[in-house]
């Protein structure tokens, strides 16, 4: 479960974070979309692995996931709270090895993910 908390960026429903305040910039993201389409999640993630090409939407996951992390979620809508979940678990289930990659890259020492699966789950 640790690894619950750290796929927030991606997740924290594709949010975007600016000088500490949401922008709703990625809201529109179709999530389940992405996750039923494996071609375009995979670029998702090697992105955020530095492991290829950025969208600009990707570009601003990197910058929004540690700021996210950092917060505990805690200007996230509700909705980005339901897509972070459904994001985290399709991870965790579907791609692992990638889950264990974010997790390493984003919070090595795991200090943010147990304040954010609090408030990811509350």
């Amino acid at each position: 479960m640790k690894l619950f908390l750290f796929v927030v960026p991606l997740i924290a429903s594709f949010v975007a974070v600016t000088n500490g305040q949401f922008s709703k910039k990625l809201d529109n993201l179709n999530v389940d979309m992405i996750l039923k389409n494996d071609r375009i999640l995979s670029n998702y993630l090697k992105c955020l692995l530095d492991k290829g090409p950025c969208t600009s939407e990707g570009r601003e996951l990197k910058v929004t996931l540690p700021q996210v992390l950092r917060s505990g979620c805690n200007n996230c809508s509700d909705k980005e709270k339901r897509n972070s979940r459904k994001v985290i678990l399709h991870i965790q289930d579907k791609k692992p090895q990638d889950w264990a990659k974010l997790e390493k890259k984003y919070d090595p020492t795991g200090e943010f993910t147990q304040e954010f699966r609090r408030t990811v789950q509350a």
